[in-house]
């Protein structure tokens, strides 16, 4: 019975379960992008960042969450990056993280503000995903982190988009390494990248004609 009271009071815990797997990109690319983020935080004068969408975790961490109606994050301060994540992943998290990781528990409302509240101790300048932080989500922050002011809530993710897009477009300018490159980036205006590139001379195969009889899923 202890052993069953102290595991339900358990708000967060570390959950190293096996070997780090392969990620997407190399170490040195997530250290290399959380420089870059690091840096536009020392010029915002902002302390800690709460990474709360896919993409954004994705690209500073590796792990891409699949939420499970469950709040998930990156924090990231000026010393240490931390997925946070449900106990529902158990040990994937960890695994599929390039950073360290935190797993919070459903036995109590709010364990995951918790976490990120021992992620970013006593910090005051918070960067937040303004678009995607929820009225719920900002009222929980305020409670949990107690920031000095609300306006001190800096939506950084159009600014980490644009620049990236930016040093991007810039590195193929300067080094334009194939001719799809200098196609894309001769069409390219000169402050946006192009969403797509059409693919030139490339056949269409036609579709295969499918009857009912044929397509396992039509019960008519």
């Amino acid at each position: 019975m202890n052993q069953l009271a102290s595991f339900q009071n358990t708000e967060f815990f570390t959950y190293e379960n096996g070997e780090k797997a392969p990620l997407p990109f190399s170490k040195a690319e997530y250290d290399s992008r959380l420089t870059g983020l690091r840096k536009i935080m020392a010029e915002k004068n902002v302390e800690a960042v709460i990474l709360t969408s896919m993409h954004s975790i994705a690209y500073y961490s590796g792990f891409l969450y699949c939420a499970f109606g469950r709040p998930y994050s990156c924090v990231v301060t000026h010393d240490h990056a931390t997925t946070i994540s449900a106990g529902i992943d158990g040990g994937q998290p960890a695994r599929r993280s390039a950073c360290d990781n935190i797993v919070y528990t459903d036995w109590k409302r709010d364990n995951y503000w918790r976490a990120v509240k021992n992620c970013v101790g006593n910090t005051r300048r918070i960067g937040v995903e303004g678009d995607h932080l929820t009225l719920t989500g900002k009222n929980a922050l305020n409670t949990f982190v107690e920031p000095e002011d609300l306006d001190t809530f800096l939506n950084l993710a159009e600014e980490l988009q644009l620049k990236g897009l930016t040093d991007l477009k810039s590195k193929l300018t300067r080094e334009p390494k194939t001719e799809l490159d200098r196609k894309v980036f001769s069409k390219s205006s000169s402050s946006s990248l192009p969403l797509f590139v059409q693919k030139e001379n490339v056949p269409k195969k036609p579709l295969p004609a499918i009857s009912n009889a044929q397509c396992v899923h039509c019960t008519v």
